[in-house]
């Protein structure tokens, strides 16, 4: 816990405190027993804000001197456009001044790699691995090395560091999963197209160092490769940066049905349904582990309080009515769009093209289904939007000023639950038995988690 008191008093409390663990007096009565509350005493040193900021400060920069280092030559890329580029990296803005794809394939990846040390579920781990490593400091080796499957009872403050340990392996392997799963449907879904239709995501080197980027109408193009599209469109997509390699977006790839359904499927991922499926894939663990194993304690209180230790995992209540919502906003936009278009939608003019043609209106119900996500998470889009009209224009608004609505109601109910009690039955369901045992502070915490389960 962070005690309010100055450095120099701290000192001498840590002075006073017992010797935190000894095994004789450990185990009493099948009851593992700790005084957390006056062994666990640190010091406030820097808050989570001040290190996100130092954080996206400390990326954008050395993202931006490596993106101008290596195009300032290539591309013509200068050390403005390369910061702000680097900057609207880090922060998932996805705004750009130059042309992305006349970089060559090194500035590419470096791209890549600062959208991902801007995630927001890679930021969010951050207050989560610092309590973690507080908590490790603190805790004696020897309790650590305790079956605590042989005890009937053990203090919650240890159930706490074990599920954050199990947590952050977790968020860990979410991340994989969807950034090499979403990587190879990409790339597999790219490499099987015919060669006319991958799209331009380069040019020849130098080729556009005297134009600032942007191609002359002679300049030869070269085609999206499989690997390197898939890996940058993924992490475009998941973390919501919304940058493709392609100068008209994804205008090229509106007739591949699968590579926007992925990118459609990685953008929620990485933004509204990463509670959802956080706490899913939980659950699946849980239903997967024997019933002596003791990391179903974990797990069981990931899923009844989580919601203390991180703040993407939400109760299943509040689960559900963030999905509900966020399909009924996606609807109403889509089909909303099509009410009021008043006419098919056209292909931006880029040097990739010839000129502005009218794209085919087979498909229209699935771009519009895209262009909604895409409106509030990554901002990728299959057509130009300079001929909407004002009503459509006016639709697209209004749902980028609701995008964390949603989200906003699920934080702020499940914000009110009771933070819980002192210790957390071995043999308890996640319902909360055995409550009567640990005093009425436990009791109320069980209510709390029946109420919002």
């Amino acid at each position: 816990r962070l005690d309010p008191r100055p450095p120099h008093r701290l000192q001498r409390a840590k002075s006073r405190l017992a010797p935190p663990f000894s095994r004789s007096d450990a185990l009493l009565g099948e009851v593992l027993v700790m005084p957390f509350t006056e062994t666990l005493v640190y010091q406030k040193r820097l808050s989570y804000k001040a290190v996100v900021v130092v954080w996206l400060v400390f990326v954008g920069t050395a993202g931006g001197l490596g993106l101008w280092a290596l195009e300032a030559k290539q591309s013509g890329l200068p050390l403005v456009d390369a910061f702000f580029t680097a900057f609207s990296a880090c922060t998932c803005t996805g705004l750009a001044v130059f042309n992305i794809s006349a970089f060559q394939t090194p500035a590419k990846i470096l791209l890549a790699v600062i959208m991902l040390c801007g995630s927001s579920i890679l930021l969010s781990t951050f207050p989560l691995y610092l309590r973690q490593r507080a908590l490790a400091r603190n805790v004696p080796p020897e309790l650590l090395k305790v079956d605590l499957s042989r005890f009937r009872r053990c203090p919650e403050w240890l159930v706490e560091y074990q599920s954050m340990r199990l947590l952050l392996r977790a968020v860990f392997l979410y991340q994989v999963f969807w950034l090499v799963g979403g990587t190879s449907l990409l790339a597999l879904c790219l490499g099987v197209a015919p060669l006319a239709e991958r799209g331009v995501c380069g040019y020849a080197p130098f080729s556009t160092a005297d134009s600032g980027g942007q191609p002359a109408d002679t300049t030869p193009t070269r085609p999206c490769e499989p690997w390197l599209f898939g890996a940058f469109l993924g992490v475009s997509a998941f973390t919501n940066a919304g940058f493709s390699l392609e100068p008209s977006s994804l205008e090229s790839f509106r007739d591949n049905s699968m590579i926007m359904l992925v990118i459609m499927f990685l953008s929620l991922a990485g933004n509204v349904l990463y509670p959802a499926l956080l706490r899913l894939s939980l659950v699946c663990f849980l239903s997967c582990l024997r019933v002596a194993d003791a990391r179903r304690l974990w797990a069981r209180h990931l899923l009844l309080s989580g919601r203390k230790m991180y703040g993407n995992l939400f109760s299943s209540e509040q689960t559900t009515l963030l999905l509900f919502t966020q399909a009924a906003i996606f609807l109403a936009q889509a089909l909303t769009n099509l009410a009021f278009r008043s006419s098919p939608p056209q292909r931006a003019d880029v040097p990739a093209y010839t000129n502005a043609t009218i794209i085919s209106t087979e498909n229209e119900f699935t771009d519009e289904l895209f262009m909604s996500v895409q409106t509030r998470h990554a901002g990728m889009s299959v057509y130009t939007l300079t001929m909407e009209g004002t009503t459509v224009l006016a639709v697209y608004m209004l749902a980028m000023i609701l995008a964390p609505v949603p989200l906003m109601i699920a934080v702020r109910s499940t914000s009110r639950t009771s933070p819980g009690g002192v210790y957390v039955e071995m043999g308890a369901s996640p319902a909360g038995d055995g409550a009567a045992a640990r005093g009425p502070a436990a009791a109320g915490a069980d209510n709390a988690a029946r109420r919002t389960t």
